[in-house]
This record gives C-alpha cells, structure tokens and sequence, in this order.
C-alpha cells in the first residue's frame, strides 16, 4: 500500500502572503527538489490519449453529470468528430527533422521549423474542417461550430528560438530560459517572452503559451519542464493544466507533458524520425489548435484574472466582483495550491475596468513578480471612453483574454452552507465586505472535510464568517478536475512511468474548490502592535479549539491568518461549556447551558441569551464534576480507568481555568482574526480506526514542529497531535513579529533571521535560539523587543509541554482508541491554557509597549 501525502513533499511549494518576500532559490537547487514534488505521480499514455486530453471535450449523455470523478473514456472529444478526422487525415507530414546529437542547443532551431510546419498544416485543416461544417445545414457534431481561424483561442500560434533568461521571474528564484518558446506572436529580436499573459501586441513583452525544452535525458528534462509549469501557475494560479512541449535530442523523440495539480501525464515517446510518430505528434497538435474557449485552454472561463463572476449568493444574483487584494498564494506544481484573494462587488458606481488605462496590461490583477502582492498601492482603474462592442466572433485568445468580462459565472457542483445563511447578502456585505475567496485543489479524500468543518462550526467564537463552500463545475458539464489527465484505477499501473525510481503512488485525484467568507482583511504580519498581534493570537487559538471542540485537529497553524479591516464581527460568547459533550458527560444538559445557545443566523443574538442564562448561583461546573463523580472508578477498577477518571477530572478543571481567564482578558463575542482555512483538519472521529494512526503528515513547513517537519521529509511514521499545532502557533508568532510591516527591524541579524525561518529546521532553531537569548537588544525593532520575554516564556512551557506528551503518550500507545483521543483532549486544553494565561501575565506590559 503506498503512501498518501494531504501536503506531497513540498520543498518547492512555500507559503508567501503579500507581505512576504520569497527566498532566493537558484535554479540547480530548484531542479534538484522539483522531482521531489511530483514523486510517484508520473503517468505515460498514448498519443490518441493525449490527443483527447487536450481536445475540447463534453460529458457523453449517458453519464452522470453530478458525479465528481470522470475519466478520459466518459467524453466525446471534438478532436473525434468525424468532420475534424477527415481533415486530420488529409494533413501532409512535415519532414524529419534532422537532429544533433551535440550540442543540445543546435536542435532549438531545427525543431522550431518542424513545429511551425505542424501549426501551419494544422491552421490548414482547421480551416478546411470549419468552412466544411458551416456549408452543412445539420451537423451531428454535438459541439458549437468551429470559430474561424484567427477567431478561436489562438489568434495565431509562433514558435520560436528563445534561449534567453524570460523578462519576469518566479519569487526570488533566477530567471528560466525555455530553449524555444509557443507564443501568440513571434517576439522580435530584443523582445523578452513572459510567464505572466501579455494582452496585446503594442507590448514589447511577449507571453508564453507553450514552453519547450531539448535535453539528451528524460528525468533532467522533466525537471527543468515543471520549473516552467510552476512559473505558468504562478501567474495563473487557478489554470487547471499547463502543456510543455520535451524533446530528447539524443533518442529523436518528441514527448507533450501536461502538468497538472496531481503531477504529470506524459504523451508516450513519440518518434520524430518515423511516420507514425510525426503524424501522432500532428494529431496531438491538432487537438492543441481546436481550442475555442479559455477552459479549453486550462483557464477559467468565471474569471478574466480581474473580475470574478460568482454563484447565486442569497440575493446577490451571479454577483461580479473584482479583485482588491491578493493574501496567498501557495507555489507549487503538484498540490493544493490554496489561493486566497479579497473581492469586492462591481457596482454601477464604480468605473468599467480597462487594462490599458489601469496599468495592468501584462498579467492577472493578483500578480506580480512575486508570489503574491498587495494591491493597495496600485493605481486604480481609470474610466475611459465606451469601445465598440466586440464583433461576435472576436478573439478571446491571450491577445485580450485578460481585457474581455468572465465567461460565464461559477457553478457550483456540490455546495456546503449556505442553508444557513440569511438571504439579505447585500446588507451583510455593505457591513462587513469585501467577500474573501479561497481556491484549492482537494484530493479525493478530503474534498468535503474543509467545508463540513466550517458548516460544524459555525457561528462559534474565532471562526470566520462562513458564507459558502462549493466544489467548481465546468461549461462542459463536469466538475473542474484533473481525473481526465488521469489513469483510473484499475488502469493505474500499466499508466505508471517510473521516471523518478520511487514507489508508484494511487492516482492523486483532485477536484478545484472554493469558500467564500464574509470580511477581508490582512495578515498578521500588519498588526499595529504587540499587543494587537497577541489578542489576534489568542483569538486564532480559540478558534483552533472550536474546530476541535466539533471534532477536527486543524494541524496547519501559519501565516494564512485573517485579521478583519472592517474591525470586528459578532459570534457566539466564548465558552469551553463544550467539555461536557467532548467528554460525554450529559449532553443534553450542555446544550440547555447555553454551550451551543445562538441563531446560526444572527450569530449576536447568543450573547444576550447566554448572559441571561449565566447568573449568580450558576452550576455548570459542579453540576459538571458531580456528572463525572457518577462514573468514578471503584477501588475493584484496574489502574487505567483511575487514570481515565484523573485525566477527564484534569480536562474538566482546564476548561474551567480557560473561561475564566478568557473572562480575565475581557474576551466575549468580538473576533477580530481567524484561520483562514481548514483544508488539512484531521476528522478525530477516525483518527485512531484500526488501534493505530497511520494518516498523512500535514502543515506548512515554515511553521511546522522540528519533528514533524523531520517526519515528513524523511518519510518516517509519526503521530500528529495537538502538540504539534501548539509549536506551529508559536512559529507563527515569531515569523509575524520579524516580518511585521510597520515595524520590520533592518539590522543584519534581524534580516538574516528572516530569511532563516523560511530555511531548514536547523536554520529556524538558531534563529530562534539567538532571538531568545539576545532579542531585547536596543538594536532591534520595538515590537520584538517587546515580544522576546512572551517568546522565552512561551517557548520552555512548549519544552515542557514535549516532556509531559512523551510518557502520556506511551501510556497509552497500545491502549483503545477512546483512551488516546482523551489524552488528545488533555494535550489541546494544557497548550492553549498556557498559552491564555502567557498572555494574561504579561498583558500589562504589552498594552503599554509597541
């Protein structure tokens, strides 16, 4: 059985947010990593596979449109219509290309020509194919007809020698330079070809459509082809596919590489000396030139990279917003790849957006030569005088793709929430807009997790207001998914290419999702204070444990934190009143306490009841512990059911000293920050089937515990637990507080420190050792300054939280299931009392600090 991975090895993929610049990577360092990504997701298939891969493609009648999951065999493909066959088949062959075995450059050329002879017999028989199809009265072709040439997705299609550094780059990482490049117009001479779509030819930076790149190996190929792919989702994070174009100079083979967010699919070695292999790689091309649509070509078709056309929400009819920041983004090739932006509704009031006038004529608002920037400093959209309306069969291709409205609105597929939304959006988005939008590429596995975590909390204190989670649909009629570049499984192992001589891992299946929440925000890193980031902090940790308290271990804790704008939002009171259900103590009575007391709809309306219902005299923690008396061990009772009774009678007094102490910080029902998502909680009710926890390592390096980062790089068995999200709120602090963007010191130390934490395990421990030790010198910024006594504190009472979990643990290792989650439930109340009480003790100081 192999392995599955919720964050497969992610050492090219990190965690960036607008305040964050990335590491600088070389290029030999990211070629070396980049396979490591991918692992046992390698996958070969035939060239008429290929070809229907990348043909327009609709659902046959016959299948199930609501299913998620569907495969190269459940489509009829343009590319097979037998108007389009009649013209494939009339196609002349280019010649042999006659290669060079060295050097490798030498084959740029050669290869360009072969290329731009299959384009131009392609546009030929396209051209053939469409005046065919528009002289017949009935077709019985079930797709549109065929846009004309020059009309369609390609305005026209350039190949052409590069071989040259592109004119943008990926983060901190060197330029690539692609050895010849497919573009939309071949670039003059001094031109620089770009990642990022440019929308016109006035430009003198031309975009890249179709990478390409000779090597005399296949696995060094692959390598430096998905460092071209992940420089493409970079720019377009939400492309559902990217094509590269491999030759292998040395064998006279032509291979089309399709990345995608579950790895690769291969084309099988096509001959280029062969008449087989010549015609199969101008099918393939063929398929490639059909595209009609963006979704046709891996795009989107509700979103031009500016404006989004989003679902019915309440009553906001399919609402059009446009992008107004960007938070996150994480960079990788195979993977989830989340991507959170704030949108805000377009009005009437506001100007029609136009790329030329706003400056963003060469990508998506949402980027830039970083992972992800802040758009608050762009200037913004200029009105200018109304265009003429577009002609019906104008392009839509990269030469305005960007400057044309979205498509159609999103569809959703499967929807979480909104039955519990009041139907009034535009009020509650007048109040507490903008609306923040998270997409994420779910595997198979965990593809309603995410939204039946939000759904279960709702309304709860730390959480986020929640208004929708929905799995995206496409035009064609089947969810956005990669399972079309994908073997099924019975199909898996003949599919598999063992390129990379690791185990063949199951087809990774992933299907895109979005959720929606009510209230932008920034990151941490923008807090204004130390003590603005504490309250934050212990806000985030409430949250955490409300997450928990329904029955999920969150374990990803990072910079991917959300403090509101617009100041804070009303949920439940804070209360641990929980702890009777999470120890099945009386659960009806919790619920007659006012634990769960509040309408999901009006989330303000629990603090009133709730107070009403806490008066003088009130019983709830005795009448909690005489509950738990009831179920004392008797002196007959064997050792393990007193350590039950004393570790539940521990839970119990913990939850206890937590309320008080929240009361003590005056937190009541105001929330200012949450976690952003939840797209790597564990189910707890699952978590120990079989006696034994053998689920997939999650989390985000950059914050994760020194042995569960070692675990996951090392592939060694490890148990996540709620210790380790305490560790990953402690780092998460500490990146804040150094990356802070009002008071980001500048000494060498502290930028050194920085760019230690986005390091090694033993890079962020020297980090954090010198910062403890040293980092109330004067030299360094105010607000770590203020920080380093909370830090010093906070980390020996997480040593001592690692001292206590060992033997408890053990105890209890070889025990039942309901055993283990108990000590679970310990471990989650000490690191978050701790930690409330932390802050409560040096509350004083913190308010009268930076």
């Amino acid at each position: 059985m192999t392995r599955s991975f919720s964050t497969p090895r992610r050492k090219t993929s990190a965690s960036y947010t607008a305040n964050t610049p990335p590491p600088s990577v070389y290029q030999r360092d990211l070629l070396a990593r980049i396979e490591d990504e991918i692992g046992g997701q390698t996958w070969q298939f035939s060239a008429q596979e290929i070809s229907q891969m990348l043909s327009p493609k609709m659902l046959k009648k016959e299948v199930d449109a609501n299913s998620v999951y569907h495969f190269v065999t459940d489509y009829d493909y343009l590319v097979d219509d037998e108007f389009v066959q009649k013209a494939v088949n009339k196609m002349p062959l280019p010649s042999t290309p006659p290669l060079a075995i060295e050097p490798e450059r030498e084959n740029y050329p050669i290869i360009v020509e072969f290329l731009k002879k299959c384009v131009d017999n392609c546009k030929a028989a396209y051209n053939k194919a469409a005046e065919h199809q528009a002289s017949q009265k009935k077709t019985s072709s079930r797709f549109p007809k065929l846009k004309k040439a020059g009309s369609h997705w390609w305005p026209v299609l350039k190949f052409s020698v590069y071989d040259k550094p592109t004119g943008d780059n990926v983060g901190s990482a060197e330029p690539l330079k692609p050895g010849f490049v497919g573009t939309h117009r071949e670039p003059d001479e001094p031109s620089r070809c770009v990642w990022g779509a440019t929308w016109g030819d006035e430009s003198s930076q031309v975009g890249i459509d179709t990478p390409g790149e000779v090597k005399g190996n296949w696995r060094e190929l692959i390598n430096q082809a998905a460092t071209y792919a992940r420089a493409m989702t970079n720019f377009v994070p939400l492309r559902s596919f990217c094509l590269v174009i491999g030759v292998n100079h040395r064998q006279k083979t032509l291979r089309f590489l399709i990345f995608h967010r579950s790895g690769l699919s291969a084309s099988e070695e096509l001959s280029l000396t062969s008449v087989e292999g010549r015609r199969a790689i101008q099918q393939v091309f063929f398929s490639v030139y059909l595209w009609q649509t963006p979704e046709d070509a891996g795009f989107p078709s509700f979103t031009n990279g500016y404006e989004f056309a989003l679902p019915t929400m309440g009553n906001l009819e399919q609402p059009l917003t446009r992008v107004k920041e960007g938070f996150y983004h994480s960079l990788c090739v195979r993977g989830r790849a989340s991507f959170v932006l704030a949108v805000e509704l377009v009005v009437p009031s506001l100007p029609p957006f136009d790329v030329v006038s706003s400056g963003f004529g060469r990508r998506p608002l949402y980027m830039d030569g970083r992972t992800v920037m802040s758009l608050s400093n762009l200037p913004a959209p200029t009105k200018l005088p109304p265009k003429p309306a577009p002609q019906a069969d104008a392009p839509i291709g990269h030469g305005c793709y960007h400057v044309s409205k979205p498509d159609s609105p999103l569809i959703p597929l499967t929807i979480y929430g909104m039955s519990k939304q009041t139907s009034n959006m535009q009020v509650l988005y007048d109040k507490y807009g903008p609306f923040v939008l998270k997409f994420s590429w779910q595997t198979q596995q965990k593809r309603t997790l995410e939204p039946k975590t939000f759904s279960a909390a709702h309304v709860e204190y730390g959480t986020p207001w929640h208004i929708m989670s929905l799995e995206v649909k496409a035009s064609n009629g089947s969810a956005v998914c990669n399972t079309s570049f994908l073997p099924a499984p019975s199909k898996a192992d003949a599919a598999f290419w063992p390129l990379y001589g690791v185990p063949q891992e199951y087809p990774e299946y992933r299907s895109l999702w979005l959720t929606i929440h009510l209230g932008g925000g920034q990151t941490l890193e923008e807090c204004d204070s130390a003590w603005d980031l504490c309250e934050c902090l212990l806000q985030v940790a409430f949250d955490w444990l409300a997450y928990y308290a329904e029955g999920y271990l969150h374990r990803d804790i990072s910079v991917g934190i959300v403090k509101l704008k617009k100041g804070p939002q009303l949920r439940k009171e804070f209360s641990t009143r929980f702890v009777r259900s999470l120890l099945n103590l009386d659960v009806e009575e919790t619920h007659a306490s006012g634990t769960n007391a509040g309408s999901s709809e009006d989330p303000s309306g629990s603090v009133d009841e709730r107070m009403s219902q806490l008066k003088i005299g009130d019983k709830f923690w005795e009448d909690t512990i005489a509950a738990l008396k009831t179920k004392a061990p008797s002196g007959e009772e064997d050792q393990a059911a007193v350590t039950k009774y004393e570790r539940q009678s521990a839970v119990i007094d913990m939850a206890r000293q937590l309320e008080d102490t929240a009361e003590d910080l005056g937190v009541t029902s105001e929330c200012k920050a949450y976690l952003s998502d939840c797209d790597m909680v564990a189910a707890l009710k699952k978590y120990f089937d079989d006696n034994a926890h053998n689920g997939s390592l999650s989390g985000t390096a950059e914050f994760m515990n020194v042995p569960l980062r070692e675990a996951m790089d090392e592939r060694s068995p490890y148990l996540q637990s709620p210790v380790d999200d305490m560790h990953s709120l402690f780092w998460t602090a500490l990146w804040c507080v150094l990356f802070n963007t009002k008071d980001r010191g500048q000494t060498s130390k502290e930028k050194q420190w920085r760019n230690h934490l986005q390091g090694s395990n033993e890079e962020r421990e020297a980090a954090m050792s010198f910062i403890l030790k040293r980092g109330t010198r004067k030299e360094y910024s105010p607000m770590l300054r203020t920080m380093t006594p909370l830090f010093v504190q906070w980390r020996s009472s997480l040593d001592s939280l690692d001292q206590q979990w060992e033997p408890a643990w053990e105890s209890v290792d070889q025990g039942e299931a309901d055993e283990k989650l108990l000590v679970f439930h310990d471990f989650a109340f000490r690191g978050i009392l701790g930690f409330a009480k932390l802050i409560a003790e040096h509350r004083p100081r913190l308010m009268n600090s930076y």
